[in-house]
Formats: C-alpha cells, structure tokens, sequence
C-alpha cells in the first residue's frame, strides 16, 4: 500500500468572515432551534438520477447574496458547531469564481459513481469527516478534479479550520469519465472513514485526535480484515486504536504475533490474544512507543542529536 502523508492538512486560523463563496449544507444536520433558514436561498447539488433520494442531497448558498448579518450568524454557527463537536451542518466554504449553478452541477456530477462491485454509490465526500480523510488518500489529479472549478476549499475538523488550494496540476489531466472518482484499491478506505474517525478519537481520549496517524489507522483497519479476519467491526476497531496508540511495538510485540495465526483462523478471538500481554508487556510497549514518537517528532523537527 502506498504510504500516505497528512503533513499538508494543518489547522489555519478561524475565518473573521464570509464576504463571498459558496457554503455547502447538509441540511440532514440542521437543528432549527438552532439556526433560521427562512433568509437563505438554497441550491440544491441533486445529481441525475437520483430518484427518491433528493432530500439526502448537500446544497449551496451564495454568500454574495446573503445579508452580512446572517454570514456572520453562519460563521458564528460554524464555528459553536464545532467547538461542540455537532455533526456538521456548514460543510465546507468554496472560493470559485464560477457562478453557482455551474459549481453546483459539478458538485452534484461528484457525488454518484460505483462501488467497484457492479453498483451504484452515493459518495458524501463534501462531510468534513470524509473530506480531511481524502485530502490525503486521493491523488493529487484526483482532488483537482475533485475540486472542478472552486479554487479553495475550507472546513472545520475536530474544532480546528482548514484550507485547501485546488492542487496544480503537474502532468495532464485523466481522461476518465469522473477523474475524481476513487479507484478501487481506495474505495476500501471511503467505506471505512466512520471506523478511522472513531479509532482516532479513541486513541486522542481527552486529547484532540491526531491527523497523522489517519493513514496508520486506515491501514491497521485492513489488515484486521483481510488478514487477521477480524469479522466484528468493534474488534477491527478495537485493533486499530492498539496500532494507533502504540504503534510498531504493539504489531511487533511477539506474543501477540504467535497469536495471530489462531485469531486468523478464528481458533482465538482478540480479546484473549490481548489477554496474553501483562502489565509489564503493556508498559514496555508505552515506554517503547513514547520513545518513538519523540525520536519521530525530532527527526520531523530536525533537532535529532548526534
């Protein structure tokens, strides 16, 4: 699997205001008690197709055309929404300057493709809790496209804002019906990105989750799958936040590799292969994997000694 870097999504600053753009909803999310629509005019991005499943759809408002006191009731909104940690109403801010039908039949255009097993898909790619997660696992032709014709991207994760520039392009662009589709060896992590949220909150406990380990996470959830086999998703998760917490040496700590093969053959649930470590097995993997993220953080730094 390729290794995956998240050293480009870092917190920016909280906007001090939306003078112009577009907003995406998701009106799925609205609580009415704690925002008025009735001064906002709502585009809906409803893709060809779609059937009975309109109401599922993001939409867009125009914030050159929305009065500076509901922007700003919006930012406000944004911004408590997340501090809170709500499932997010405001999506995303879109800098374009494309008008909003033309921005809005892209979107839509993204939103349906396959599931790279003979179906259809619904792809919420513009949930922040889903976007940060493709930031860094889709190609850097893939998020152009993925962008179309809005040049920034900014939204709100885990309290923290983000901003992203559309990326340039440095060789020509896919051919392919919807470049910005993920491919099948991606779309594994597009189904899991719930999993990958909880695991990473988990492993944070009272802490802000940790970006960087999204990608270890990611892969610690397959390999639960495919090759321990781990058929719970409460046990594949229950991995993954071990991998996050304690990286190398929990994968490598050698009891638990003589265990694994009774646990892929389903001789031997997680639970009890965890119950071989004791306390000092525990507390060494803790010291060995707090040593690591130093020698890490140095090394990121570039303040290792020698």
């Amino acid at each position: 699997m390729a290794k995956f870097s998240t050293d480009h999504l870092t917190p920016q600053p909280w906007p001090r205001g939306w003078a112009d753009g577009y907003l995406m909803l998701d009106l799925l999310n609205h609580d009415p008690a704690l925002l008025d629509l009735s001064a906002l005019r709502l585009h809906e991005c409803v893709p060809a197709g779609i059937g009975d499943n309109a109401h599922l759809m993001p939409a867009l408002v125009d914030l050159a055309t929305t009065p500076t006191d509901v922007q700003r009731t919006l930012l406000i909104h944004a911004w408590q929404s997340a501090m809170r940690g709500d499932p997010p109403f405001i999506c995303a801010w879109l800098q374009s300057p494309a008008s909003m039908q033309e921005v809005s039949s892209h979107l839509a255009s993204c939103l349906t493709g396959t599931d790279h097993a003979e179906g259809h898909a619904l792809w919420r790619f513009y949930d922040p809790r889903v976007f940060i997660h493709m930031a860094w696992l889709l190609r850097p032709a893939q998020l152009h496209a993925l962008f179309g014709p809005c040049e920034q991207w900014g939204f709100a994760w885990a309290g923290d804002w983000y901003q992203l520039a559309r990326p340039t392009l440095t060789e020509p662009a896919p051919t392919l019906p919807r470049p910005w589709w993920p491919d099948a060896a991606q779309w594994p992590t597009v189904q899991q990105t719930a999993d990958i949220e909880q695991v990473l909150a988990r492993a944070a406990g009272q802490s802000k989750p940790s970006l960087a380990h999204a990608p270890t996470v990611d892969r610690a959830l397959r390999h639960a799958d495919e090759a321990l086999h781990l058929t719970l998703p409460a046990d594949r998760r229950h991995y993954a936040t071990h991998v996050a917490a304690f990286g190398q040496p929990f994968e490598d700590q050698p009891k638990l590799q003589a265990a694994w093969p009774a646990v892929a053959a389903g001789e031997m649930t997680l639970r009890k292969a965890l119950g071989l470590l004791s306390s000092d097995d525990w507390e060494l993997m803790k010291i060995m994997a707090q040593h690591a993220r130093q020698i890490s953080s140095e090394r990121h730094h570039g303040h290792v000694q020698r």
